[in-house]
């Protein structure tokens, strides 16, 4: 997929999130919400893979930061975050590669990556 695709669907992906995000917490508190709708099984599984998803999503930034201090932060980011922090972490990778570097760069740890030859 080409990078400006990438980068247009991942900015799009973070204005989505902090809007909905904004208009939840004005219509009320989110652990009362979970109170109330934690008892519903198809709540607790939707909730569950959210979870699950941010987690594997985690340890892929975890594999891929060489530093401690980074991968605490962006775990404390995803855990308050969630999807926004996923979405910021990834756009910001796309904005750091090399115009010689191939998408798939992002797949490599941030201290093995070299510099690609021009095409």
């Amino acid at each position: 997929m080409p990078r400006r695709l990438l980068i247009v669907a991942f900015t799009g992906i973070l204005i989505a999130m902090i809007g909905l995000d904004a208009a939840a917490w004005l219509q009320g508190d989110p652990l009362l919400a979970a109170q109330r709708l934690w008892p519903d099984p198809w709540v607790k599984a939707g909730g569950m893979d959210a979870v699950f998803a941010l987690a594997t999503i985690y340890i892929w930034i975890a594999i891929r930061e060489g530093r401690a201090g980074s991968r605490v932060l962006w775990l404390c980011l995803i855990a308050a975050t969630g999807t926004i922090a996923t979405s910021a972490y990834i756009l910001i990778q796309l904005l750091l590669l090399e115009p010689s570097q191939p998408v798939s760069s992002l797949f490599l740890r941030t201290d093995s990556r070299v510099p690609m030859p021009p095409r």
